[in-house]
């Protein structure tokens, strides 16, 4: 059987259209990771535009969201690492830390809800393009799934999904991720204090909990997000934002 990871992004969002114009047969599941934490605007996409694509093929998209969650805050064990890849200095340098949350908010949460459907083998596809072909790494043998990339198989860039969503007549899709996550460049940051206010006041409270317990930030300028300058003009080099592929990535 197939399941399907949908991150609700760009890269999933053209395996949708892909599935809907019959180049990729239909998933036996349509599963999506709810960390409690996603940005609203991605959930507002997913109403938009996958949950009826998915009705149209008679498929529901399946909400994976632990029982336990809430006890993830910012910190695992007592509070000794904190579980996000925070930016804060060591020996004098901006240095950005581990990140645990994509294993304990998607990886371990999904693979618990297909086990308690019942699917305990099955061909899971992952929405990676050939541009962050490094996140795409070789998957550990695991007997009970076979890790897929369709967009890569494809030969798919990020600018290929963005070209068939439009083609699509779709609009195109917000960059998912989590409202605080480090990876999140400052046109992102602007878009969501104008647009999703109560997502960023959110991620300014983090913020501002992180510094004062661990000396760790969002933004890698080492800046607190209530006090970053967002409306500044961005260097001619462009946004901040880093890439998931060069920070460990984060699990669709």
């Amino acid at each position: 059987m197939i399941v399907w990871n949908n991150g609700g992004g760009t890269q999933s969002t053209a395996i949708l259209a892909l599935i809907v114009q019959g180049e990729l047969p239909v998933p036996d599941v349509a599963i999506i990771s709810d960390t409690g934490r996603e940005k609203s605007a991605t959930w507002r996409y997913i109403d938009r535009v996958h949950r009826p694509a998915l009705a149209a093929l008679g498929l529901e998209l399946t909400v994976a969201r632990a029982e336990d969650l809430a006890r993830y805050g910012l910190e695992l064990e007592k509070g000794r690492r904190v579980l996000i890849p925070s930016y804060g200095t060591l020996n004098g340098r901006v240095g950005k830390g581990r990140a645990f949350c994509s294993g304990l908010w998607k990886r371990e949460v999904i693979v618990k809800k297909l086990r308690s459907m019942g699917h305990k083998k099955y061909e899971q596809w992952l929405g990676i393009s050939i541009d962050e072909a490094d996140r795409a790494v070789p998957a550990k043998p695991r007997a009970w799934a076979q890790t897929r990339y369709p967009l890569i198989s494809l030969g798919m860039s990020r600018d290929d999904c963005q070209s068939l969503i439009y083609k699509m007549g779709w609009p195109a899709a917000p960059k998912s991720s989590c409202y605080m996550c480090p990876n999140i460049g400052t046109n992102e940051w602007r878009r969501m204090q104008k647009d999703d206010p109560a997502d960023f006041e959110k991620a300014v409270a983090m913020d501002a909990e992180m510094i004062a317990k661990h000396g760790l930030y969002l933004h890698r300028s080492l800046v607190p997000l209530s006090h970053l300058d967002l409306q500044a003009q961005l260097p001619l080099w462009g946004d901040d934002e880093v890439s998931c592929s060069t920070s460990g990535g984060c699990w669709t």
